[in-house]
């Protein structure tokens, strides 16, 4: 093994890596021979097409030559998602002796090809001191490669780091837009902070209105402190419109999770209703909870 900048490499990494590389190398090279080679089935095409004149010379070699791009394109494309796959491997130890390492490694050549969720594991592991040396600078840049591709989960880690301040200046303005990307992407951690921003006014101005619908989404997707604190707006936020059967729901919900506070909460809620809306509230939890099983 060797270091570089920080990041332990291995030969057997660097093996692995070449044999992808000389695999995709030689199936590109026979695809190239097959739609180019003398007397191959693709040049006689257009040969025949030639009998009937230029136009139809030229429309059947664009043809053909936009044909041979795709199955290189799908070697790479294999090669790429085969080193990502050989590192997840390694990440998890499932089949292989983990190692963080080779793990590194295999997500370095597939981030470095574009490949985002590979960028995000990149971005985990230096942040984290996986495999390397822990480097928030270098996790900061992993995670805005994939983030700039739309990965919601780079989008959510990038905002923790914004917020807390780790690696980079603390901004909750940014922190809250990219919490809002990542909840845009369905992100349920997202949605839930940026429902806290607003539910507390931390770092931008509070909004009970926007707490609920960003605690909702996440609520929806069975995030238990959004069901719980939305419960809460329910009851008592002075701005959102009172629904005591609504909040007992998300109580309800919230407690079958396990989630401290909501057994209490659940209790005080059913000591304010009839018989007749408690099962309501409970029909409703009952319909929620069969809706995110599906």
């Amino acid at each position: 093994t060797w270091t570089i900048d920080g990041v332990e490499y291995s030969s057997l990494g660097v093996f692995f890596a070449m044999i992808f590389g000389l695999a995709a190398g030689l199936l590109i090279g026979l695809v190239t021979e097959h739609y180019t080679g003398t007397g191959t089935g693709p040049v006689k095409k257009i040969v025949r097409q030639s009998v009937t004149g230029s136009a139809t010379n030229i429309i059947s070699g664009l043809g053909v030559g936009m044909m041979s791009t795709a199955i290189p394109i799908i070697i790479i494309a294999v090669a790429i998602i085969g080193a990502y796959q050989l590192a997840g491997l390694y990440f998890q130890g499932d089949g292989v002796p983990q190692d963080d390492v080779e793990a590194l490694n295999w997500y370095r050549q597939a981030g470095e090809q574009g490949y985002a969720a590979a960028q995000y594991n990149l971005g985990f592991m230096h942040e984290n001191g996986r495999g390397t040396a822990q480097d928030y600078a270098a996790a900061l840049q992993w995670y805005q490669r994939a983030a700039d591709q739309g990965h919601g989960l780079s989008l959510y880690n990038l905002g923790i780091m914004y917020a807390s301040g780790k690696g980079v200046d603390k901004d909750p303005v940014a922190a809250a837009e990219l919490f809002r990307r990542a909840g845009e992407r369905g992100v349920a951690r997202a949605q839930y902070n940026l429902g806290f921003m607003y539910d507390n006014g931390e770092g931008i101005p509070g909004d009970d209105a926007e707490a609920v619908k960003w605690y909702r989404l996440a609520a929806d997707q069975g995030h238990a402190k959004a069901q719980n604190n939305l419960g809460v707006l329910y009851t008592d936020s002075g701005t959102v419109p009172r629904d005591d059967v609504a909040a007992l729901m998300w109580f309800i919900l919230a407690d079958e999770q396990g989630f401290e506070g909501a057994k209490k909460s659940r209790e005080l809620a059913s000591s304010r209703l009839t018989a007749e809306e408690i099962a309501e509230a409970e029909r409703l939890a009952r319909e929620k909870r069969e809706s995110q099983s599906r």
